[in-house]
């Protein structure tokens, strides 16, 4: 039988990598084994492909939270392509999409990430007021200093203390006023003590 010199092509004029891409977003989105959905979030974010992307934001949904976070993890790995796409993820119906949404794009180091966390700290839902500001607390932008200010009154206990942590992070002067106002009329144990520890650990004395 005669040979062809051409390297082989699948039907699909797939290459290799659009193959095993595929295959593990068909994986992620179709196995009824929980775990190999997760070592398909996890392989999707090893890869550096935008391609992963949508299955990515797609795997958010999955009823298993392992699942989600591992999901969470790869779009946080795969970096700039995912910022887009998360926060678009912020206006999902689905509040544990939204927190694991806001989760990523705080540990994604982007500016883009900022406007989506700002808006995403008035969330009908305290779990994601909680990460978005957490979130921008770890972008360290000085201009959440008033949104995340405005965070030390929210109705939940949590909401509030991320809003400190992240305060302090800041740590610029008009945080420390934020946060010494806050102490000053908190009653909560819990709050109090992330408010303390918030001002200690600013930079500004």
């Amino acid at each position: 039988m005669e040979r062809s010199n051409e390297p082989y092509r699948s039907d699909r004029d797939y290459t290799v990598e659009e193959e095993g891409i595929q295959a593990l977003r068909e994986a992620l989105t179709k196995d009824d084994d929980s775990s190999i959905r997760q070592m398909a979030s996890i392989f999707l974010g090893t890869l550096a492909d935008a391609r992963a992307v949508e299955g990515l934001i797609g795997a958010l949904h999955d009823p298993e939270k392992e699942v989600r976070k591992r999901a969470m993890q790869a779009l946080v790995k795969l970096g700039t392509p995912s910022v887009e796409p998360l926060a678009a993820a912020l206006r999902d119906a689905d509040w544990r999409v939204r927190y694991r949404a806001a989760e990523a794009l705080g540990l994604i180091d982007e500016p883009a990430a900022f406007d989506p966390l700002v808006a995403a700290l008035a969330d009908e839902k305290d779990h994601v007021r909680y990460m978005a500001a957490k979130g921008l607390g770890l972008l360290g932008d000085e201009r959440a200093v008033p949104p995340l200010a405005a965070r030390l009154d929210d109705e939940n206990e949590f909401v509030r203390r991320s809003a400190a942590s992240s305060l302090g992070r800041i740590g610029d002067e008009r945080a420390v006023s934020a946060l010494t106002g806050a102490l000053a009329r908190e009653e909560n144990a819990g709050v109090r003590t992330a408010i303390e520890t918030a001002l200690a650990g600013s930079t500004i004395s």
